[in-house]
């Protein structure tokens, strides 16, 4: 079943254009240790994947970055969401909390669209974090 539609398991995701955020066990690979960290973008042959521990957005270029990477992931249960710069639908980001296992969720710099240029409101995206100890 796993050739038909292969779901590799990533611990960590991670996509950032800051210097910042530099680790150098990432420093020779884009992979290490079941968890991923890209520059720009993600490879188009990345998909369907099950996430299990964070994801990691801090790109203010493209705005729409976070939206592209939901579209690979097949299955999400993180416990850390860290977006900086990005823009995202509220069903987008409804399906990365759906599982109600975040722990940390920092959403700085960007926006969450409802639709219709409305912007959701912070009560309806604490509502979705009832493990949440750290909101920012």
């Amino acid at each position: 079943m796993f050739l038909l539609q292969p779901t590799p398991i990533c611990c960590n995701l991670t996509v950032s254009n800051y210097n910042s955020y530099y680790d150098e066990n990432y420093s020779r690979s884009a992979c290490f240790q079941q968890s991923f960290k890209f520059s720009n973008f993600i490879p188009w042959e990345l998909q369907n994947i099950f996430l299990v521990k964070s994801l990691i957005i801090e790109a203010s270029e493209p705005v729409t970055m976070l939206q592209s990477i939901i579209g690979k992931i097949s299955r999400c249960e993180i416990w850390l969401l860290h977006v900086i710069g990005q823009r995202v639908f509220w069903d987008e980001l409804k399906f990365l909390l759906e599982s109600g296992n975040i722990e940390k969720f920092v959403f700085m710099d960007g926006y969450i669209d409802a639709g219709y240029g409305q912007m959701v409101t912070i009560e309806d995206v604490v509502e979705m974090l009832p493990k949440a100890h750290t909101i920012k």
